[in-house]
């Protein structure tokens, strides 16, 4: 079992969370991008909105909150370890897909495609997108003894493996929620010019 390096440009990125994440994301700017001429495209468009907001999300949340903050503070002991490492998140390519990636996501799910109130057909697909890549992972990936991701692994002890997918699974109902309350449209009373979330 071997956790293997990945160079920033390999095809081999393509199999992170992260990188499928990216992926949804530039693959919706293009539906958006053909929906004037495609209605095909507009549909694809409204299937990807929130699995392209959720993975984004999580994404931005989990590196810049949890992991960076980990790996920088308590994995790494030595000022050299600290710095290779802070150089390496703060590089051009890992900026993008870890920062910036909330910024383009915003601007594409609230703003590039007119907001609509999210619906439980909408977390259904986010969820099946997870567990599409999750069978991906364990199934294959697993199997080869290539580990991202250890506490996905059945093979780690189950108080790792058990909050770790409930954790996961949660996550997803907690950013539908933030997402359906961000994209709720708003109304303006008669009596006065302020609006106000149904």
């Amino acid at each position: 079992a071997y956790i293997p390096p990945i160079p920033p440009l390999s095809y081999r990125a393509w199999s992170t969370y992260t990188i499928q994440s990216w992926t949804m994301l530039c693959f919706r700017h293009v539906l958006c991008a053909l929906a004037p001429l495609s209605t095909t495209a507009v549909e694809w468009a409204e299937y990807t909105r929130f699995p392209t907001a959720c993975s984004s999300t999580i994404t931005f949340v989990i590196w810049n909150f949890a992991l960076f903050p980990y790996a920088y503070w308590f994995r790494l002991k030595t000022p050299e370890e600290k710095k290779r490492f802070f150089n390496f998140a703060f590089s051009f390519r890992l900026v993008q897909i870890h920062f910036f990636n909330i910024v383009f996501c915003v601007t594409n799910v609230a703003w590039s495609s007119p907001p609509r109130p999210l619906q439980a057909i909408d977390l259904a697909l986010a969820l099946g997108s997870v567990l599409l890549y999750m069978s991906w992972y364990l199934g294959i990936l697993d199997r080869l003894g290539i580990h991202l991701y250890p506490v996905f692994s059945p093979r780690a002890v189950w108080w790792m493996v058990i909050p770790t997918w409930t954790f996961l699974l949660l996550s997803y109902g907690l950013t539908f929620y933030g997402w359906r309350r961000a994209l709720m449209p708003s109304i303006t009373t008669t009596d006065d010019t302020t609006t106000e979330r149904i």
